[in-house]
């Protein structure tokens, strides 16, 4: 029997921009934390901490998957932090098709560099949170 990956808690912006054409949509959230309660400083900070962001085309089902992955791996390899995911809307309308793949991947550029901001503030309120942890 295959044994579940824990889940890692994830930083999270997605419905924040349209996935057809990049645009914000109205009330997009700077970011939103799961579980909220993980990253609250009453409750101890860790040592260090190591943020994974995935790439292009990932649903929120296969970003949980690769946080797992990630989280699992750095076990394996002796890394014994907490593992945070950061997803964003990065599964693009129209990437599979050759006549649409030149417009899905400016759109996704263009949500990823928006998310840039949202990623740095993340870690900011990290680092004000637990001014002592390290980030990697």
């Amino acid at each position: 029997m295959a044994r579940r990956a824990s889940r890692a808690p994830y930083v999270s912006t997605r419905r924040s921009y349209d996935l057809r054409s990049g645009k914000q949509l109205r009330g997009g959230a700077r970011y939103t934390a799961h579980p909220a309660h993980h990253f609250d400083p009453r409750d101890g900070a860790p040592r260090e901490v190591a943020v994974m962001v995935h790439g292009m085309r990932n649903s929120p089902a296969d970003a949980q998957k690769k946080f797992a992955i990630a989280q699992r791996r750095l076990r394996q390899l002796g890394y014994a932090h907490p593992v945070v995911g950061y997803t964003y809307d990065s599964d693009v309308r129209g990437a599979g098709s050759a006549r649409t793949a030149a417009r899905a991947l400016r759109v996704a550029n263009h949500i990823a560099a928006r998310n840039g901001p949202r990623l740095a503030s993340f870690v900011s309120d990290l680092r004000r949170a637990w001014p002592r942890t390290q980030v990697r």
